[in-house]
């Protein structure tokens, strides 16, 4: 009999799916990280613009470097010297380069002689002689000296070659007759940098011509205690 009453249905063991959650808004963009990435943009551009208008500027104005008399002359003295490739003796003229060929003669006998024998021979850019450029004026001489495989040599025998070096020039200016040299001065160096560099005071026929050195600091590449001995002068014929 039926009452009109609905009817109830039950479903055992099933459950009701859960409620989805309502949608996110979307988010708005960071106006701060906007700003940032403008900054940024305009800081490159600035930096880039600066960049170009000191190279333009530079373009325009070449700075001037002045240098001290002599160094220029001192610098393409000690590149003939490098290697073998142009020779093996140079000098600023005629007499200079006799007396620089003087120099590396008895440089290779006295290391014969004196240093136990190395690879000298080896060398690539001097070919086992000892390289050297004479700078010859009334009042001064100078020699710049390539020793072949210097770096394989003991500090003392480094030192002991540029006093002998230094007897050497001495030497030669007295079988010179070159009185009227007042000063004296020699430097060695390897394939890279100078070694040691002495100079003083020129006595003819001085038996004891290392008690008037003193010695030059030496840089690397160059000696700037030696650019006087470089510095233009009347050159002698």
């Amino acid at each position: 009999m039926s009452l009109g009453l609905p009817r109830k249905i039950c479903s055992f063991g099933k459950v009701p799916p859960p409620a989805l959650p309502p949608p996110l808004p979307a988010r708005k963009k960071s106006r701060s990280g906007l700003i940032i990435v403008t900054v940024v943009l305009l800081f490159g551009a600035f930096l880039t613009f600066r960049i170009i208008r000191a190279i333009d500027y530079g373009k325009k104005h070449p700075r001037t470097v002045i240098k001290a008399a002599g160094e220029p002359e001192f610098a393409a003295a000690s590149r003939s010297i490098v290697s073998s490739a142009e020779g093996t003796v140079h000098g600023n003229n005629p007499e200079a380069t006799g007396l620089a060929t003087r120099m590396s003669e008895g440089m290779a006998i006295l290391r014969k002689n004196l240093f136990e024998e190395g690879d000298a021979k080896k060398s690539i850019l001097t070919k086992g002689s000892f390289l050297v450029f004479c700078q010859l004026d009334e009042d001064s001489c100078a020699f710049l000296i390539h020793v072949p495989e210097l770096r394989h040599f003991t500090s003392s025998a480094q030192r002991s070659l540029a006093e002998l070096a230094y007897v050497q020039a001495c030497k030669i200016l007295d079988d010179a007759g070159r009185d009227g040299i007042q000063r004296v001065a020699i430097a060695t160096r390897g394939a890279m940098f100078y070694d040691t560099a002495l100079m003083g005071k020129y006595l003819p026929k001085n038996p004891t011509p290392l008690a008037q050195i003193e010695e030059a600091k030496t840089e690397a590449t160059t000696v700037p205690d030696l650019y006087p001995f470089f510095a233009a002068k009347p050159s002698i014929e």
